[in-house]
């Protein structure tokens, strides 16, 4: 199993008022993750600072420590 994490900004269609200010973009964490077998799987981390979250640095921090552990993964329950 392979996890791969890649930074990607995107610019709202239209700028969001909030009670913290304005969001016009957002920063994301894209998560792939893809088997031997080819069956691959997709998802975000949507990290919001400004909204008490962390700050994207420390997600993909986060993230990206799985690797190794991902990589041993044999698809069943638990990690060999």
């Amino acid at each position: 199993m392979r996890l791969e994490v890649e930074r990607r900004t995107f610019r709202l269609a239209r700028a969001l008022e909030t009670s913290y200010g304005e969001v016009a973009e957002r920063e994301l964490a894209i998560v792939a993750l893809s088997d031997a077998g080819g069956v691959d799987g997709y998802g975000e981390a949507a990290p919001l600072p400004s909204y008490d979250g962390p700050d994207i640095e420390t997600v993909v921090a986060a993230l990206s420590r799985y690797e190794d552990v991902v990589a041993r993964w044999d698809g069943e329950a638990g990690v060999q």
